[in-house]
């Protein structure tokens, strides 16, 4: 998978593999592109070139419903008027 800002190109080559149950931490320096991955794999980014698949359908033919399913994101930085723990905030997304 390819993603380019502009001409800029940002992630370049990227062949990742995740199976269910496994967790996966990104590490890089500032600018390497680890946001910019989360955000195609989340459906949040188009543009990207090549083949995105989560539990082997193609992305961009998943609703937003769909990909809400399948995936949960906790942004690094965030701000709630209310006491949740993580897992709280994931499974009100499950539900």
């Amino acid at each position: 998978m390819t993603f380019c800002y502009g001409e800029r190109r940002i992630l370049d080559g990227i062949n990742l593999d995740v199976q269910a149950g496994e967790f996966v931490g990104l590490l890089g320096p500032n600018g390497a592109g680890k946001s910019t991955l989360l955000s195609v794999l989340c459906g949040d980014l188009e543009g990207w070139q090549g083949t995105v698949e989560l539990d082997g359908a193609p992305l961009q033919k998943l609703s937003r419903p769909q990909l809400a399913l399948r995936r949960s994101v906790m942004p690094q930085f965030s701000e709630f008027p209310f006491s949740y723990l993580v897992h709280d905030i994931v499974m009100m997304g499950r539900s």
